[in-house]
Order: C-alpha cells, then structure tokens, then sequence
C-alpha cells in the first residue's frame, strides 16, 4: 500500500549516444515515519554513504542511455515504514529476471547518502560500496563486488561469485556464498564465514570468528578472540593470533606461527601440520597414526612414545606466560620448532 508519496524516473531519452550514460536531477527523499530502506537493483553500482544527522536522504541516480532500455524504470516509493527503492521492467514487471536476457539489462547507478537505516538490498551484477552505515545490513549479489568500510551494526551478505572486502566495521558479520576473494580487516565483532572456494584474508580482526570453506587459502594475521576453522581442502596460514585456534580438516595443511599465551587445538586428517611457537611456555602433545613428526633434537623438553598405536610427542616448554598446543593427524605429517 502506497503511503504518502511515490515517483518514478523513466528510462528514456532523446537520440543517445551507444554506451552512454545519463543523469537524474538530485533528489532529496524525506525521512519523516521511515525506519527502514529497501533496494533492488539490476546491475551498474550501489553506494550508501551514512551520515550522523539529518532527515532526508539524498539520492543521485545515473542509467545507461539507449532505446533498448526504454521499458526500465526507478521507482521510489513508501510502504508503512519503509522507503522501496526498486528498479524494474515495465514490461516484464517483477519477473523481469527470467524475462530480460542479461544483455536487455541497463546499468543503475545509484548513491544514497544520510543518515543509517536499516537497510535490506538486492542486486544482481556489479560494484556495492557501503560507508560508515551505521546500523543494520542486509545484502545479496549474485556477481561483482562488495567493499563496506567502516559503520557498525549487524552486516549480512550473501552472494555467488564475488569479491568481498570489509575493513574496521564494529558489529557481527555473516557470510555466505561460492566463490571469489574475501578481505577482512580491522573489524571488531562476531563472524559467520560460509564460503565454498577462494583465498580469504583476516587482518587484525578480532571477536568469536566461525569459518568454514571447502576450497580455500585462509591466511589469518593478527587479531584475538576465538578462530574456529574448518577446513576440507586448500591451505590455512595464521600467524601472531592471540587467543584460541580451533581447527579441523581434511586434506588441508596448516602453517601456523604462534606465542603464549595462545591456545591451538588442530585435527587434520591427512594434511600435514607445521608449527612455530615463538615465545613463552606452553603444554604440548603432537600424536599422529601414520604420519611423521618432527622436531628438533635441541628441543629436550618433548619426548616421543607410542600408545594405542599412535605416535605420541609431548612436554611442557617452560615460560612465564603459558600456552597449549594439542595437534592431532592420521596421516599427516606433523612438525614443531621454535
């Protein structure tokens, strides 16, 4: 049900030129009884810029110019609360995706700033930027590109082949999707990482970090709190992490580097498994059931047993400041030096 307002920004110009793009007048949309936002789009870019104060947002808009995309509009309109933002087709309506081949799909450029709101988005192809938003996010690509700095609240994305970089945001941080580069950094709060194949960085985050991939690099410097990953293939590089490391694998291997007072609790099937421990005490026990470990012979404090048909090593490196290390392979190869 429409409330108050509603307009519409039609796609059609005079004689335009192939490839070209064409500006709308800038708006400025009220804010008064809105408490959220709600944008579809087709492809072209999104950028939502938060503000501290004010009571309107102001929205600039740019579309591809051509006669191909003359049925496709930009609707801004209130329903009770929420303030829809919506392009489409006016022909195909609502299933204009499985309608209109992808090459019959204009660009959409559109930049919102004000101030933060609640915000649900769903794009198809291209570039989302989101800065210093400060409340709730909600976003779905299926390809291109999401870059959030900065801003705080909790930060849902979902997509299918896309690169994603999320640098100093404060709040939980949800993730799901196939493939493409993950870049994280600085950020403060609870993650969520589902995420099929790619390389992903973590960069002095910090919080209670879930994160599972079946094909991935994981590389993982600095930060604290919890790391919990999970692993089928790929490769896992963390390195100056301080506090709990909680992994499982498969095939991957591990390359960790580590201090007191940190705690590594590592099982991997056949992936073999490397450690440095840099500085500081810490209670060890290295068992594999076929795989090798090593460690140096000037390392005395651990001693090697066999038991229940495992190879056990284990010791405890004295220090002021105490870790743990329990790593645990089938068939990989484990390895210890300091």
């Amino acid at each position: 049900m429409f409330a108050l307002w509603s307009w519409l920004l039609p796609v059609v110009m005079a004689m335009p030129l192939p490839h070209s793009k064409s500006a709308y007048p800038d708006q400025r949309l009220s804010l008064w009884g809105v408490k959220s936002l709600h944008i579809v789009g087709v492809k072209g870019s999104l950028k939502l810029h938060g503000k501290n104060h004010g009571s309107y947002l102001n929205l600039k808009v740019q579309h591809a110019n051509s006669r191909i995309f003359e049925d496709w509009q930009l609707s801004v309109d209130r329903r009770g609360n929420t303030l829809f933002l919506e392009v489409y087709n006016a022909a195909s309506g609502k299933q204009w995706m499985n309608q209109v081949r992808a090459e019959f799909r204009p660009e959409f450029d559109i930049e919102l700033s004000g101030p933060s709101l609640p915000t649900v988005v769903g794009w198809n192809e291209g570039k989302m930027e989101i800065s210093h938003w400060n409340s709730d996010v909600e976003a779905s690509i299926l390809q291109g590109h999401v870059k959030v700095t900065g801003g705080s609240g909790a930060l849902t994305l979902q997509s299918v082949n896309t690169g994603l970089t999320v640098r100093t945001h404060t709040g939980a941080i949800q993730i799901k999707g196939e493939s493409g580069p993950i870049v994280l950094v600085g950020n403060h709060g609870a993650l969520n990482l589902d995420w099929l194949r790619g390389p992903v960085s973590l960069w002095d985050c910090s919080g209670n970090m879930q994160i599972a991939s079946q094909d991935s690099q994981v590389t993982v410097y600095g930060g604290g709190g919890e790391l919990h990953l999970q692993l089928t293939k790929g490769l896992a590089k963390i390195d100056a992490f301080k506090g709990l490391v909680n992994g499982q694998s498969q095939q991957a291997n591990w390359e960790i580097s580590a201090a007191a007072p940190a705690v590594l609790n590592v099982t991997s099937k056949s992936g073999q498994v490397g450690l440095k421990w840099k500085t500081g005490g810490a209670k060890v026990f290295l068992t594999s059931r076929q795989g090798p470990i090593g460690f140096t012979p000037k390392t005395k404090f651990l001693t090697a047993t066999d038991g229940d048909g495992r190879k056990i090593v284990e010791g405890v490196r004295t220090g002021q400041i105490m870790g743990q290390v329990f790593i645990r392979t089938e068939s990989g190869a484990i390895g210890w030096s300091e």
